[in-house]
């Protein structure tokens, strides 16, 4: 199950990938952990009951991506599929995966902040079931 993204019709394409979540259960859900808290695509302000949807890129991921990748800025992508909390959320199990000390403060803000749109990687801790792998560094500003 593949998302199209050189597709012409996002919307229609958001409704085909939906459907297909909808019918088939996700036993595992692995994400990785933005500078800004962000989840997928799930920038800061997303709302925690949001589907599925085209996500503009903030500036701060499109200069990580540009580090991360050593890309141009017009090599970066702005905008990407995602999917909303609702489906991160509905998986069985979901696997955080989180490395480098420029992550820290996002690590901090997960596990010893509020939970709150503004760090988009909070709503996991509202999960059964989230398994958190984070190397030292980033988990170098953790208190607790």
């Amino acid at each position: 199950m593949t998302i199209n993204g050189e597709t012409d019709n996002p919307d229609q394409e958001i409704e085909r990938y939906k459907k297909l979540l909808s019918e088939n259960r996700r036993n595992l859900q692995i994400l990785g952990l933005g500078t800004n808290g962000h989840i997928g695509a799930n920038e800061p302000g997303t709302p925690f009951d949001s589907t599925m949807f085209l996500a503009k890129h903030e500036d701060s991921t499109i200069k990580s991506t540009m580090k991360e990748y050593g890309i141009t800025r017009e090599e970066s992508p702005t905008e990407m599929f995602t999917l909303g909390f609702s489906e991160i959320l509905d998986a069985d199990k979901v696997v955080l995966l989180v490395s480098g000390a420029h992550k820290a403060k996002a690590v901090k803000d997960f596990i010893e902040g509020e939970i709150t749109r503004e760090c988009p990687v909070t709503a996991l801790r509202e999960h059964h079931n989230v398994i958190a792998i984070i190397d030292e560094e980033a988990a170098s500003l953790l208190e607790k």
